[in-house]
C-alpha cells in the first residue's frame, strides 16, 4: 500500500488474493489467502526487502527501459524516479517500523504491568530488532548520494544497460 493510500483512506472492499504453498510438510498444497496489503510487492516489508531491491539486475532493467523510450534524454529522468521511488520506500519502512515500535512499546508496558514478565522480554528483543533496522535504514538513506553505494552502483549498471540498448539502436540504423 503506498504513503498517499495510507493518507487518503484506504480501498473500501478488500481485496484477497490466494497463494499456494507447496513447501509445507503437512500436506501437499496449503492455500492462504492473502489481504491486499500483504501481497503488494511494490512496498518493501522489512529491511531484507531493500536488500533484494538492490540486488536486482539493474542493468537488465536500464536495458528494458530503453527498449521502451529509447532516447538519451530519458536516462536522467528515469534515473531520478528512480532514486526518488527508494526514498519514498525508504521513508515508508521507516515510518511503519516507527508505528510498530510505538505499539511494541505500548505491549511492553501492559504485559509489565500485568507481570507478563516474559512476554515482555521477548517484546523487548523485538524492539531491539527494530530499532536496529531503523539505524540500518537511516544509513542506507544517508548512503544513497555517497559515490561507490550499494544504491549508486546499482544506479551506474542501469545506466550502462539503458546506454547499451541505446547504442544498439544506433547499430541498426
Amino acid at each position: 500500500m503506498s504513503l498517499l493510500s495510507r493518507i487518503f483512506g484506504q480501498k473500501k472492499t478488500p481485496v484477497k488474493t490466494l497463494f499456494i504453498d507447496e513447501n509445507d510438510p503437512e500436506e501437499k498444497v496449503t492455500i492462504k489467502m492473502v489481504d491486499e496489503d500483504e501481497a503488494d510487492n511494490d512496498d518493501f516489508r522489512n529491511i531484507s526487502d531493500v536488500y533484494s531491491y538492490l540486488r536486482q539486475d539493474w542493468q537488465q532493467r536500464g536495458f528494458e527501459d530503453a527498449i521502451k523510450n529509447p532516447e538519451l534524454s530519458n536516462l536522467a529522468l528515469m534515473k531520478n524516479v528512480i532514486v526518488d521511488d527508494f526514498n519514498l520506500r525508504i521513508q515508508e519502512l521507516r515510518l511503519k517500523y516507527e508505528m510498530e515500535l510505538r505499539e511494541l512499546e505500548h505491549r511492553i508496558d501492559f504485559n509489565r504491568k500485568n507481570l507478563l514478565d516474559q512476554i515482555a522480554e521477548d517484546l523487548e528483543v523485538k524492539k531491539k530488532k527494530h530499532n536496529m533496522s531503523i539505524d540500518e535504514l537511516q544509513q542506507i538513506k544517508a548512503s544513497i548520494s555517497e559515490e561507490g553505494s550499494i544504491f549508486r552502483n546499482s544506479l551506474k549498471k542501469y545506466e550502462a544497460g539503458f546506454i547499451q540498448k541505446i547504442r544498439e539502436n544506433e547499430k541498426e540504423r
